[in-house]
């Protein structure tokens, strides 16, 4: 996924894929590589912070299982492991 930007993109596949393999019980490793120019949208992707702002069209349950509350906003959980941000390699 190019242009990780925050990492709001790679989190939303994360969920949809996970939410998708649990729905039909398929058991599968899941991780998202997500890549951007910009070091600094890839500290703050890997960071997993988000203000309360970004999460406002998320579901209560998706904010429930994939987040937890911390002073300011959010700190993404379950999906640390699963996205992967980097920047890409120009040839």
């Amino acid at each position: 996924m190019p242009l990780c930007a925050g990492g709001e993109d790679a989190c939303s596949v994360a969920i949809c894929v996970l939410e998708y393999l649990e729905e039909k019980e398929i058991e599968l490793p899941v991780q998202v590589f997500a890549t951007d120019l910009n070091r600094a949208a890839i500290e703050k992707a890997r960071m997993g912070f988000y203000e309360d702002a970004a999460l406002v069209n998320l579901s209560q349950r998706r904010i429930r299982k994939y987040f937890i509350k911390v002073e300011g906003g959010y700190q993404v959980t379950d999906l640390c492991g699963r996205c992967a941000f980097s920047r890409p390699i120009i040839y």
